[in-house]
């Protein structure tokens, strides 16, 4: 149902206060089909970020849709060792979260071709890299070179719950992450907001949210 997709985006951004979307279509858009979806997000109503989970759903997009302009995150399943040269060829931008996949971005010079993304863990426990590494990803960024990372992301664990101290926990952790991130990088974009965060009006000063189940009609919290 096209017109209640598009209601559902309209307030989630009034709620979002003016913050970017980054629309999750992971999982066939929940089940919705994320062929159509994705292409009525786009071309009707001008969302240009999209989440999936794999490379695999970011080729199917690509190789099914017209999305000219529209900026790809691949969010987990990056198989990068052996397929970065196909988030070079299907302009997919993948999101970073351990020093491994950190290391071949820049061994073999991805950054000429796609933005770096990086996602820290700050309690969700699930991907990202450790607060305790941020010294290390500061080290790697200098020594090849790297004076800006183009988008930090965490993830929220229990954003559902009302008045939740792990949330105010989590946004002091992505901050003081984000803080050390700009003594070394020029960071021009943040997200941490998921359906429950938009929902419940949480922000702090992320330029980003990403809902995912709140697009669909559920409610997240």
């Amino acid at each position: 149902d096209f017109s209640q997709l598009e209601k559902n985006v309209r307030s989630l951004s009034l709620k979002a206060e003016g913050k970017s979307i980054l629309a999750m279509v992971k999982a066939d858009a929940y089940g919705h089909g994320s062929i159509p979806i994705t292409h009525f997000l786009f071309n009707e109503l001008k969302i240009n970020d999209f989440g999936v989970a794999t490379l695999g759903e970011g080729i199917d997009l690509r190789k099914n849709l017209s999305l000219l302009g529209a900026q790809i995150f691949v969010f987990s399943d990056l198989e990068f060792e052996s397929c970065f040269k196909q988030f070079i060829e299907w302009n997919l931008i993948p999101v970073i979260s351990d020093l491994d996949s950190l290391k071949i971005y820049f061994s073999h010079n991805i950054q000429r071709y796609l933005p770096l993304v990086l996602k820290f863990n700050t309690g969700m426990n699930r991907l990202g890299f450790n607060p305790s590494m941020v010294d290390e990803v500061i080290r790697l960024c200098k020594n090849y070179n790297q004076r800006e990372i183009f988008h930090v992301m965490s993830h929220l664990s229990d954003s559902y719950m009302q008045d939740s101290s792990q949330v105010k926990k989590q946004q002091e952790v992505f901050g003081e992450i984000i803080s050390s991130l700009k003594t070394a990088c020029t960071i021009r974009h943040t997200s941490i907001g998921n359906s429950a965060y938009i929902e419940q009006e949480m922000f702090q000063d992320e330029s980003y949210v990403r809902p995912g189940l709140a697009l669909y009609g559920g409610d997240p919290v």
